[in-house]
């Protein structure tokens, strides 16, 4: 209906304006204020000859009573539209300062009745994309949440891999993903992150490069979107998968894949576009980490090899790695360690001399009591330490342990003097652990103490030199 009104609004080119346009309000109260009684006026005074002078009083007054009624005709017109584009003028304010959420929906069909329902398709288009700012802000809020979380999981970049699924299989509502990377060993695709978003995860097992339709994206380097039937042909347990291989400097290191989308049956090209760039960014990624880790583990395993060179410069000092490794991990187990923190104690106690390698001979292999100067120079060592590991990554919780395995728990130790808790609890375990070998450990200067000699001097020193806690747990393990 509308459109066939606008289309006979519009003859030749030229605009006609309808009756109920503003502007024919306008004019009609222009005329029933002015022109009307302008003109009925004249008609009576100059038109109709009243033979007496009272007949033309009567005519004068007859004239300023249709006067007075067509002002007023004409001004409740014109009042009838000032009221409502005040009205009009009273909401929008009332909805820009955000005291109202009420809906004023103009029945007139005229410019302001046209006005005030542009308005609120403005005004609900405008609410719309404020709730769809909230809901982005509330993503990137828990977006940057969970980064943190992954950044600091031991998981390491698995964590990361696995919000990206997240990330990707809500904005194209997939009900989850994976990725699967190439073996180093074998042309085997093996699962390695898996993203399920209502916690059924699917069962992934090997796929070898060029089966079923997984491996042949992964063989063929060609991005693929599956259909339930595809999926089922080739026992894949899925309605839906959107499958991308992760190519790096034209090399493909594995696949990843969306599957079954909530809102409809397969995945769009769209999402695909969406998806191809995604992953090329991973593929660079894993790449990257997979070359770090290379570099760190051949970095670990020479600092390693230097410790143990360190160790086999001492003839007395046999075995003393091993035995605080033994040692310090369990204090950790007795402690209620995790996994994580038993690793760090075993490095730690692997590297906690590692610094002694840049400290002299003279002064390592030095029969008996060490001058001040030479004790000045040894207790450089911790610190050597800290400055060898630190390069590696994957090391750098080590660093505090290595550096503070020196420290006492009464401020005297080296090299910060730190006090008491201040000192890390890897740290304090270590100390336990390095004291009581020294104890046990007959050296040129000093004989070795019993067992039993040991544990009492160990509890003389708790509390004092010693952490109590990490002493009580050691004597529990001996």
């Amino acid at each position: 209906m509308k459109n066939a009104k606008n289309a006979k609004s519009t003859m030749g080119g030229l605009r006609t304006i309808p009756s109920n346009s503003l502007v024919v309000q306008f004019a009609w109260a222009f005329m029933l204020m002015s022109v009307i009684p302008f003109i009925i006026t004249i008609f009576l005074l100059f038109m109709v000859n009243a033979p007496t002078f009272e007949g033309r009083v009567d005519q004068a007054w007859i004239a300023i009573m249709w006067m007075l009624v067509s002002s007023f005709a004409g001004y409740f017109i014109v009042r009838k539209s000032v009221k409502t584009l005040s009205l009009l003028t009273w909401h929008v304010k009332k909805v820009i300062s955000g005291k109202s959420s009420e809906r004023i929906l103009l029945n007139e069909d005229n410019e302001i009745g046209e006005l005030a329902r542009y308005f609120e398709r403005v005004n609900r288009n405008l609410e719309f994309k404020i709730q769809e700012l909230e809901y982005s802000k509330k993503l990137i809020q828990n977006i940057f949440h969970k980064i943190g979380e992954a950044i600091n999981s031991s998981r390491g970049i698995d964590s990361l891999l696995e919000l990206v699924l997240e990330s990707v299989a809500n904005t194209i509502n997939g009900r989850g993903g994976f990725i699967m990377l190439v073996s180093p060993i074998s042309e085997l695709l093996e699962p390695s992150v898996i993203y399920c978003g209502d916690n059924d995860p699917p069962k992934i097992s090997f796929i070898k490069i060029g089966q079923n339709i997984i491996g042949k994206v992964a063989k063929d380097n060609k991005p693929a979107i599956i259909l339930s039937l595809e999926a089922q042909k080739d026992g894949l347990p899925f309605k839906s998968l959107l499958c991308v291989p992760l190519n790096y400097k034209n090399k493909v290191i594995g696949v990843m894949a969306i599957y079954d989308r909530k809102t409809k049956d397969y995945f769009s090209k769209e999402d695909l576009d969406l998806f191809k760039d995604i992953a090329s960014q991973t593929a660079m990624a894993i790449s990257n980490f997979q070359l770090n880790l290379d570099i760190e583990k051949a970095y670990l395993e020479t600092i390693r090899a230097l410790a143990m060179a360190v160790e086999a410069k001492d003839p007395y000092s046999g075995g003393h790695l091993d035995r605080v490794s033994k040692y310090a991990t369990d204090i950790g187990r007795e402690l209620g360690l995790g996994d994580e923190d038993m690793r760090i104690l075993h490095d730690g106690a692997y590297l906690h001399d590692l610094g002694k390698i840049g400290i002299s001979d003279k002064i390592l292999l030095k029969n008996g009591k060490l001058t001040d100067e030479e004790f000045e120079e040894m207790k450089k060592h911790p610190i050597i330490g800290e400055t060898i590991i630190k390069p590696v990554k994957s090391l750098s919780k080590l660093c505090n342990a290595v550096r503070a395995h020196q420290e006492r728990w009464d401020g005297t130790g080296y090299p910060d003097g730190l006090k008491g808790e201040d000192i890390p609890l890897y740290a304090r375990i270590l100390a336990v652990a390095d004291v009581y070998d020294a104890l046990t450990t007959e050296r040129p200067y000093k004989k070795a103490m019993s067992v039993k000699e040991a544990r009492e001097e160990l509890k003389k020193e708790a509390g004092i030199k010693l952490d109590k806690k990490v002493v009580d747990a050691f004597l529990k393990t001996i």
